[in-house]
């Protein structure tokens, strides 16, 4: 016991770097940040630290460090927990996930037993039914009475947010509202069919992809062929998800980010996952990555499966679609909209961890200056977390989330791969430690089974 009690008072100290603090705006050089136990409990200037001899001090002269970056929307697997940890990822939101599955990882990454982000966790997606009253798939909304029923269920078991998904109507998501007030849970999701105007006045917290952004913007509706079937993901990605940005009428446009602003909604970004390529040319480009992720991981990438039916004029629509979602992500940064930076991995060659930093740079190449594209994946998901005063920034009192980079984010957002070390709850790791082939755990024979309300 004297041991531990020794042991929590050595002081962790980083010496000699420039700390750079999106929240704040501030660039502090030559600094020094102390931390013991799990939390940040100094930071200054390196001439004003006075050494202790039971510091223990990480020499950080001509390096640079950031918070801990944050993915505002994941599907978290087992493989991804430490591969995260590696990229300088230590928070996580997930955004559709098996509970007990996200119970047990919370508890092995709580108890140490396992290296991985800190995770908030929602629920498997939830939308109105079209069968109604006939509807057997317990994940599929009967009507506003059984959506409120659901909610609580959710909220009983943990969740951390409510998610709900394309197809659910405006009586179902009032109904959902209204027990997540009550019980203050945040609402995300994907609003196709609402829309994000009616989403918004409803008092949701984020939306997802964008998704019932565009939908909620056309100069006209969407022309889908007679024999259409949305739930034909390949139609649905050919003819609405990935095209739809192209149809958008701009002033209609510039009135949903005026709404989201006043309601205080988040938009997610994913850009990375929403940039359509072809299958060959994106593992071409992960090669030097790809022989250390799962076989499970490579299988699904490499399986084109939906893509076998795309030709020539589908990417061009696509590439001319997301050329124009990335100008609305502009817009709205201008106009002050609140974005935080997502993935959606591990959808097929978006790899945890590692494709956040893709993602920091799709959001640069719209024109956002690099400070507030690191705001993105810091401060900005911290607050949609609800964790602002706790996560995001390196200040005091903070938890000790950080990465130490070798080179300057500000002056190209590529240097946030180059990680020397990241710290998670003052804890350090070696990347390299980190990033080995692993073989996926199989979980799901022996947890729990899933509880959906009837």
């Amino acid at each position: 016991m004297a041991q531990q009690s020794d042991k929590a008072l050595i002081r962790l100290v980083l010496a000699g770097g420039t700390t750079i603090n999106p929240r704040t705006y501030e660039v502090l050089p030559n600094s020094v940040i102390s931390i013991r136990g799990e939390r940040i409990v100094e930071v200054g200037r390196k001439d004003r630290y006075r050494a202790s001899t039971d510091d223990e001090v990480i020499d950080c002269s001509g390096k640079f460090i950031i918070p801990g970056l944050i993915d505002a929307h994941i599907h978290l697997e087992r493989w991804s927990c430490d591969y995260l940890i590696s990229f300088g990822v230590t928070t996580v939101r997930d955004c559709g996930n098996w509970i007990p599955l996200m119970k047990h990882f919370t508890d092995k990454i709580q108890k140490t037993e396992w290296v991985g982000p800190r995770i908030f966790w929602g629920n498997p997606a939830i939308e109105s039914s079209v069968k109604g009253s006939e509807e057997k798939d317990p994940w599929k909304i009967r009507d506003p009475a059984h959506a409120a029923r659901l909610a609580e269920e959710l909220i009983a078991q943990g969740v951390h947010h409510i998610k709900v998904y394309n197809r659910i109507n405006e009586a179902d998501l009032k109904a959902v509202m209204a027990v997540a007030k009550k019980h203050n849970i945040p609402v995300i999701g994907h609003f196709r069919d609402v829309g994000a105007v009616a989403a918004a006045r409803l008092g949701v917290r984020s939306i997802e992809h964008g998704i019932g952004i565009p939908e909620d913007s056309l100069s006209e509706p969407l022309r889908l062929p007679a024999d259409y079937n949305d739930d034909d993901l390949a139609q649905r990605f050919r003819y609405w998800q990935f095209v739809i940005w192209k149809s958008i009428d701009e002033k209609k446009a510039e009135h949903v980010a005026d709404v989201l602003i006043d309601a205080d909604v988040f938009v997610v970004s994913t850009l990375i996952s929403d940039e359509v390529r072809r299958p060959e040319e994106r593992q071409r480009e992960l090669d030097f990555l790809w022989e250390n992720l799962p076989k499970s991981f490579k299988h699904f990438s490499s399986n084109p499966g939906i893509a076998l039916s795309w030709n020539d004029e589908d990417y061009a629509n696509f590439a001319s679609s997301f050329k124009k979602e990335k100008t609305w992500f502009h817009d709205f940064y201008l106009k002050g909209g609140k974005i935080a930076a997502g993935t959606d991995s591990p959808v097929p060659f978006i790899i945890p961890g590692y494709s956040l930093h893709e993602e920091l740079r799709q959001l640069a190449s719209t024109g956002i200056p690099a400070m507030d594209v690191l705001k993105m994946a810091t401060a900005n998901a911290a607050e949609l977390l609800g964790m602002q005063d706790q996560l995001g920034s390196v200040e005091e009192g903070r938890l000790a989330d950080l990465a130490i980079l070798d080179g300057n984010p500000l002056d190209d957002l590529k240097n946030t791969l180059r990680i020397s070390k990241v710290i998670k709850s003052g804890k350090v790791y070696a990347p390299e430690d980190l990033r080995k082939e692993k073989t996926p755990e199989r979980l799901r024979s022996v947890l729990p089974a899933q509880r959906p309300c009837s």
